[in-house]
């Protein structure tokens, strides 16, 4: 359709006299409309009706034609709909100017009469009832023009008595389309109630404003919805309410595949990613290095990049050397093996690698100036461009999806990736040994470097390194000398028998080195506290600031984690406190002793006292929640709080409004958001808290 006049001469924007909008094409060449065939009065002296008319057309806006849509936002048109004659120029407007480039949502609403032969007529404002055939509309006759139509993203809802009615001639309908029409699955037709049902007039509103919410609070994070997402939340949003509920008259079984027709409400188009997409499961996002780019940051002079990119200058150097060897250079290495005791800053090491090896990064315009104070001083912490092919983090993962991963930054055909997903035990193996030669063909050559993080986090470690990492790693090429080298993030000695893991690895690994990051920590740990506090810290500090920050450092060292949470911890004290300033825990306060060495779990339990209130222990509950989800982290829409009330063992009031709460709050800074199945998912920020959440003693 060009214009509104291509659907009908008299079809106007939003009323029947506004003028008629032009076609609204958006980037993606498509025009979106939004066809509201409403009989909005049947001159019967029914003023609620006519009302409940206006209110549904508002409400049908404010989804479709909401200006924050932005490219996905719907011209929204109500043309004259008070007779047969036109609704059929309606009909066949639809059916004959529509093209493939036209997305389409068509609600009728009217009352509705079941026939026996039909179906399902629209009354007509005046028709007798006795006659249908002369007097209504047959509501099939709209919804077969718009299923027969070119468009190839269109959404049917019939809000009108007795609805469903029409469903087996719709169905009859699909059945004389062609077999490409027939198989799309974003083509559908959505009915309120059943056969027996009759709607209120304000029972669509209210569905979609109900609906709407819930996608909101859902956090799926696609910009459209699939047919299946849209009528399965219409259902719970109905089943919550006592509304009458949408049945789905095409197609039968709907598909979880994104359709135009739907935008999401709930979708913000945010990113913090600063990463090729190969590489964003273990580098830093943006909500990190804008924090340290944001602030003083302990920095000596204006253009010093801050702690993140300047700190642990000799590990940083050493991971960078190491990527910059390749076979056959003098001191060359294969593997490297980060380790160290939990909340060391493993990953934190591992992702400043990953980033700044990544091209994307280093010409974000955001972060030149950090960069080029980096080059500058530290030039020896960087590493090559481009020198990290794929990176991961194996929490929670099999080793089927790991390789799955690998062959796909290969190259690997879908269909053959496909088949990964069927093997099992030394099939897997002998894949991963079939992959090698694909590896080695993909990088033409080079050395490829794969980075593994979280090790010990997946769901069998000892698995992926011996089903995944060491056929990988044992290839040689042609000159005899490895190509294919890892960077590997897992614990040491004493965690959840990581120590033999890094065992394993050191024997299995040929040329492998080993990074110990926990040995020495306490002076990077004194560094990394003052820069988390020194915006905090009352002027001048100088030498009285050290030297709390290096006691305090050698009585938490290796934990960076825990000194991340006491800086929290101080910093939100300071918020109340006069002039804003952070007020140095006496070293000497048997109670702040206690504090530091009872580490994690006992300044998780202060904060909840302090911060938390008459709901510290419904807080916890929603915390340890989130560490007991599986996968890349836990839901927040309906799973969270159900996973709440089950850690606690009793009910949560406002639990929904406890979690926003959580996520909007103080307590934010102790969790990570990811995505898994197209939702926002959240877990604790670190293993480390996520283990001592799951073993939470009651008097912490």
């Amino acid at each position: 359709m060009s214009s509104a006049e291509a659907l009908h001469p008299g079809a106007q924007s939003r009323s029947h006299t506004a003028d008629p909008l032009p076609a609204p094409i958006g980037p993606d060449g498509k025009s979106r409309w939004l066809l509201m065939l409403a009989v909005d009065d049947y001159q019967d002296g029914d003023d609620g009706y006519c009302q409940g008319i206006r209110d549904q057309v508002a409400e049908l806006q404010a989804w479709w034609s909401e200006p924050g849509l932005g490219e996905r936002c719907f011209a929204a048109l109500q043309p004259p709909f008070t007779s047969t004659a036109a609704v059929a120029t309606v009909s066949a407007g639809i059916l004959t100017d529509t093209t493939a480039d036209d997305v389409l949502v068509v609600c009728v609403t009217g009352h509705g009469l079941p026939t026996a032969a039909s179906g399902h007529y629209l009354c007509m404002p005046g028709g007798d009832d006795a006659n249908p055939i002369r007097d209504h509309v047959d509501t099939a006759s709209i919804v077969r023009s718009v299923l027969a139509s070119r468009a190839e993203h269109a959404v049917v809802i019939v809000n009108s008595c007795f609805g469903t009615s029409v469903a087996d001639a719709v169905r009859a309908a699909v059945k004389e389309l062609p077999r490409a029409r027939r198989d799309l699955r974003t083509l559908a037709v959505v009915t309120l109630g059943d056969f027996q049902d009759r709607p209120r007039t304000r029972e669509l509103t209210q569905l979609l404003r109900h609906t709407r919410e819930r996608l909101v609070a859902s956090e799926i994070t696609t910009p459209h919805l699939s047919v299946q997402e849209f009528v399965t939340e219409m259902a719970q949003a109905a089943a919550k309410h006592g509304l009458v509920e949408p049945m789905t008259a095409h197609p039968l079984a709907p598909a979880i595949v994104e359709c135009l027709a739907l935008p999401n409400p709930g979708y913000r188009a945010t990113t913090t990613d600063v990463v090729a997409p190969h590489l964003r499961e273990v580098a830093a996002t943006s909500t990190t290095l804008d924090y340290w780019v944001d602030r003083a940051s302990g920095r000596a002079h204006e253009s010093d990049p801050g702690w993140y990119f300047s700190g642990r200058r000799q590990l940083t150097a050493a991971i960078a050397t190491v990527l910059a060897r390749e076979p056959g250079r003098e001191h060359d290495t294969g593997s490297l093996i980060v380790t160290g005791a939990v909340g060391s800053g493993k990953s934190a090491l591992l992702a400043r690698a990953v980033t700044l090896s990544d091209a994307t990064f280093l010409a974000d315009p955001r972060y030149a100036a950090a960069v080029a104070a980096i080059r500058r001083d530290q030039p020896e912490t960087i590493p090559p461009p481009g020198c990290i092919d794929l990176a991961l983090h194996v929490r929670h993962q099999e080793p089927v999806s790991v390789l799955m991963s690998i062959a796909r930054a290969a190259g690997v055909p879908a269909a053959q990736i496909a088949e990964i997903a069927t093997l099992t035990g030394d099939q897997l193996t002998q894949r991963a040994a079939r992959l090698r030669e694909r590896l080695f063909a993909h990088g033409r050559g080079r050395r490829i470097t794969i980075v593994l993080d979280g090790i010990d986090e997946a769901t069998d470690p000892w698995r992926i390194v011996s089903d995944v990492v060491i056929p990988l790693a044992r290839h040689t090429g042609p000159d005899g000398r490895t190509h294919i080298r890892f960077l590997l993030g897992v614990r040491s000695a004493g965690e959840r028998a990581a120590g033999d893991l890094v065992e394993l690895l050191e024997a299995a690994l040929p040329d492998r080195q080993t990074l110990r990051v926990d040995e020495g920590a306490a002076d990077d740990i004194a560094d990394y506290l003052l820069a988390m506090l020194d915006d905090e810290l009352a002027p001048p500090h100088g030498s009285v600031a050290r030297e709390w920050a290096g006691v305090v450092a050698g009585r938490l060292t290796p934990s960076f984690l825990d000194a991340r949470f006491l800086a929290m911890r101080l910093r939100d004290l300071a918020a109340d406190a006069p002039g804003g300033h952070v007020a140095l825990p006496p070293i000497t306060d048997p109670s702040f002793e206690r504090l530091l060495a009872r580490g994690t779990a006992a300044l998780l339990a202060q904060d909840l006292r302090d911060f938390a209130g008459d709901r510290a222990t419904d807080t916890l509950a929603v915390l340890r929640a989130a560490a007991f989800g599986l996968g890349r982290g836990v839901p927040r829409h309906e799973v969270w709080p159900l996973l709440a009330e089950a850690v606690a063992d009793a009910p949560i009031t406002d639990a929904d409004e406890l979690i926003a709460s959580v996520l909007g709050g103080r307590f934010s800074g102790f969790l990570a958001q990811d995505v898994e199945d197209d939702r926002r998912v959240y877990r604790p920020v670190h293993e480390g808290l996520a283990d001592a959440l799951k073993g939470w003693i009651e008097d912490e």
